[in-house]
C-alpha cells in the first residue's frame, strides 16, 4: 500500500502524520484512503464486481443450457484435408465402433450422414461455471465481511485492563453497516514477553493476559503471533507494536497532582533508543525522551534504565534536560516531578467477523472448477466410414500434442483390431 493503514501502522505514527502535515492527513482521512478495505467507496467496488462476475455466471449458464453438445452441421464439419485414412480392408459396424471408443472413454454425442461423432470430458465446458461460481461465493463472502466487520486496537500495559468497549478502543475500523465494536468482556495484560535473533528480528512475542467475563469470573490466555486468542466470538491478535510504558507524576505546589504514561515503540535496531515527544496532560509541558532499557545501548531487555529526558515548555522553550533513571525526582519551575516507573505495554488487535464458511466453500467449489479446466481438456472426435476406409480427425481445448499422441494410439489400435 502507497498509503499507511490503520490496521498496519501504530496510532502515534498518524499522530505525527496529522502534526506533521495536517492538510494531507485530512484528505486522506476524509477519502478513507488510511482504511481502504473498510472504506464505502472499496465496497461499492466490490459490490459491481459482484454484479459483474453475476451477469458473467448467468451467460454462461445460459448458453451451456442452449448448446446442444457439439452437434455438427455439415458446413461446421472440418475441411476433408484435416481429415487421417485407414484402409481397414473390411467394413467395420458402427456398434463395433461405438463400443471400441467408449473403451477409450469417448461417448457418442451425434450421428449424422455417416459420420459419428464422440466427445470426451464434456464436463470441461462446466468447468468455467463451476470455477466462477467458486469466485462468486468468495466475493460473497468478502462483501459480508466488509460491511459487518469490527476491528479495533488496544495499547495495554502490565497490570492494566482494557474495558473493551467501544470508546476505549485507540483506534477503530469497522465496516460500513457496524457502528460500535463492544467486546463483552474485559483484558488484563499480566506479563508481556519479547525474544529476539542476533540480527535484532522478533523471534518470538506474546501476552500473557487474564479475560475477566460479566460474571467477573478469570481465565489465563496467551495471544502470540501464531497463536490468537478466540474468546466469545472474537479473535484478539498480538500485534507487532508494543514497547515500553515510562510512568511520571507531576506535584503542583497546591498540592495537586498528575500521573501520566508515556507508551515509546520499539525501533527497529537494540542499539538505538525508545524515543517519544508528547505533552504531559493538564500542564504546559511537553516531554522529549530517548529511553536505552541497558545503559549499556545494546538490548531490548530491561537491565539498567537510563533516559534522556528534555522538557519543552511550549515548543522551543527548554526547562529541563539531563538524564534520569527511575525513582529520580526533578523540580521544573516549582512542580516536583518523579520518574516513577517502567512496565511493558503490548499491542492487541480485536477482530469480529462473519463466520467464512461460505468463502471456504467457495474456494473448494473453485479448486474444483479450476481442476477440470487444465485436467480434464474437452476432446472432440469425428469418425467417418466409406466402404473400407475409415477417416478420422480430431480436436481438443488444450494440450494439443499430448492429444495427437492420443490420436495416433487409437489409429493405429483400430488398424490392427480390424485389418484381421
Amino acid at each position: 500500500m502507497i498509503v499507511p493503514q490503520v490496521s498496519d501502522k501504530s496510532p502515534s505514527y498518524f499522530n505525527g502524520w496529522e502534526l506533521k502535515s495536517p492538510k494531507t492527513f485530512y484528505i486522506v482521512n476524509l477519502l478513507q484512503l488510511n482504511r481502504v478495505y473498510t472504506s464505502v467507496w472499496f465496497l461499492l467496488l466490490v459490490f459491481i464486481i459482484m454484479l459483474s462476475l453475476g451477469y458473467s455466471l448467468y451467460s454462461q449458464v445460459r448458453r451451456n443450457l442452449k448448446r446442444r453438445d457439439f452437434v455438427p452441421l455439415s458446413s461446421h464439419w472440418p475441411a476433408a484435408a484435416d481429415w487421417d485414412s485407414i484402409d481397414t480392408k473390411t467394413v467395420i459396424e458402427q456398434e463395433s465402433l461405438i463400443r471400441f471408443m467408449r473403451g477409450r472413454r469417448y461417448f457418442l454425442k451425434n450421428g449424422r450422414d455417416d459420420v459419428l461423432v464422440f466427445t470426451k470430458n464434456s464436463i470441461n465446458r462446466w468447468g468455467g461455471v463451476i470455477f466462477h461460481s467458486g469466485l462468486f461465493l468468495i466475493i460473497i463472502a468478502a462483501l459480508v465481511g466488509l460491511a459487518f466487520q469490527e476491528r479495533g486496537f488496544v495499547q495495554i500495559m502490565e497490570g492494566e485492563v482494557f474495558s473493551g468497549m467501544h470508546d476505549d478502543f485507540l483506534v477503530k475500523d469497522l465496516g460500513v453497516f457496524q457502528e460500535r465494536f463492544d467486546a463483552g468482556f474485559k483484558t488484563q495484560l499480566y506479563k508481556f514477553y519479547h525474544e529476539y535473533w542476533e540480527t535484532d528480528q522478533i523471534k518470538d512475542i506474546s501476552s500473557s493476559v487474564n479475560i475477566i467475563d460479566k460474571d467477573g469470573k478469570t481465565k489465563e490466555k496467551t495471544i502470540n503471533v501464531n497463536s490468537p486468542l478466540k474468546y466469545n466470538g472474537i479473535n484478539i491478535y498480538q500485534s507487532f507494536d508494543y514497547g515500553y510504558a515510562l510512568t511520571f507524576a507531576l506535584k503542583r505546589p497546591d498540592g495537586s497532582e498528575t500521573v501520566t504514561h508515556f507508551l515509546l515503540d520499539r525501533p527497529d535496531r537494540k542499539t538505538k533508543p525508545f524515543v517519544g515527544k508528547t505533552d504531559f496532560p493538564q500542564t504546559p509541558y511537553i516531554f522529549r525522551m530517548k529511553f536505552y532499557p541497558d545503559i549499556s545501548m545494546n538490548s531490548f531487555h530491561l537491565g539498567k534504565p537510563i533516559l534522556y529526558l528534555q522538557v519543552l515548555k511550549g515548543m522551543n522553550n527548554p526547562v529541563f534536560e539531563g538524564l534520569v533513571i527511575p525513582g529520580n525526582v526533578m523540580n521544573i519551575e516549582d512542580n516536583i516531578v518523579r520518574f516513577v516507573n517502567i512496565s511493558h505495554w503490548s499491542g492487541l488487535i480485536y477482530v469480529k467477523g462473519v463466520d467464512m464458511t461460505i468463502a471456504y466453500i467457495g474456494f473448494f467449489i473453485s479448486c474444483i472448477g479450476a481442476s477440470i479446466i487444465f485436467l480434464l481438456p474437452h476432446k472432440e472426435m469425428f469418425i467417418s466410414q466409406k466402404g473400407s476406409v475409415l477417416s478420422l480427425y480430431g480436436r481438443t481445448s488444450r494440450y494439443k500434442p499430448l492429444f495427437e499422441e492420443e490420436m495416433e494410439a487409437i489409429k493405429k489400435e483400430i488398424k490392427e483390431r480390424y485389418e484381421q
